[in-house]
């Protein structure tokens, strides 16, 4: 749950276009299809922080107090 609460924390802060919406939806859609044939607590946890990695660099990039 920690994972969670960080990318909707992250997800406050970024502000997308349609494009860069989509192509965040494709990077966390990779870190969910290169685990998703792996069983096990271990992968799920590196599914999210994947998913955790994607959004904290989109927020960087991204960030509300960037513009």
């Amino acid at each position: 749950m920690t994972v969670n609460a960080a990318i909707a924390r992250c997800n406050k802060d970024i502000k997308l276009t349609k494009t860069d919406s989509s192509v965040y939806s494709f990077l966390n859609h990779k870190c969910y299809s290169k685990y998703d044939a792996m069983e096990g607590s271990m992968y799920l946890s590196m599914t999210a922080f994947c998913n955790l990695s994607v959004t904290t660099f989109y927020a960087k990039l991204f960030s509300n107090d960037n513009l």
